[in-house]
């Protein structure tokens, strides 16, 4: 990007430090099935299966309370674990989520090996965030989560936060 946008000159060691332009195609898989709880409560037990630019295989769970994702089409971020709506009908009001899952990875095209990383055995996740759905169409969400470490010499895991604002206009 610096050679075509121009801008100060890196180092050598910085640009052998970068992640290799590479094209990573991706193929993800998963599988998982609602059950009800009550009311608007449910959990959804997972798998989930990634080749590519990461190679991994993960299981987990998802506790959602409140209309989120009642017939709409629901994706997972593959940073986070958190789930949301891309198409469907969507239900005014407040939803509470909850989730785990862990990880065993093999490789990892940002984490490999050749550039001196060693995974760990597991990745683990734990995250819990809140949506608000409103009438007219437009809908917010802020969630953290927890991130376990993911390579050997890492000191400690992290916590991230996520914000997702949709605007109808």
């Amino acid at each position: 990007m610096h050679d075509v946008l121009g801008g100060r000159d890196i180092s050598r060691p910085v640009r052998n430090a970068q992640v290799s332009n590479d094209v990573n195609p991706t193929l993800v898989v998963e599988a998982g099935r609602d059950v009800g709880l009550g009311g608007n409560a449910r959990v959804r037990p997972f798998v989930e299966a990634r080749w590519g630019f990461e190679t991994m295989v993960r299981a987990g769970a998802d506790l959602t309370i409140g209309p989120l994702g009642q017939e709409q089409l629901m994706i997972r971020d593959p940073s986070t674990g958190h789930r949301y709506a891309t198409a469907g009908e969507p239900h005014v009001g407040t939803t509470f989520v909850l989730g785990f899952d862990t990880a065993y990875v093999d490789s990892s095209e940002v984490l490999s090996s050749a550039r001196g990383f060693q995974l760990t055995d597991a990745r683990n996740r734990v995250r819990a965030g809140v949506n608000w759905q409103g009438a007219k169409g437009g809908s917010l969400f802020y969630g953290l989560t927890w991130l376990d470490k993911e390579f050997k010499a890492q000191r400690e895991g992290q916590i991230v936060g996520s914000l997702r604002l949709k605007l109808k206009f």
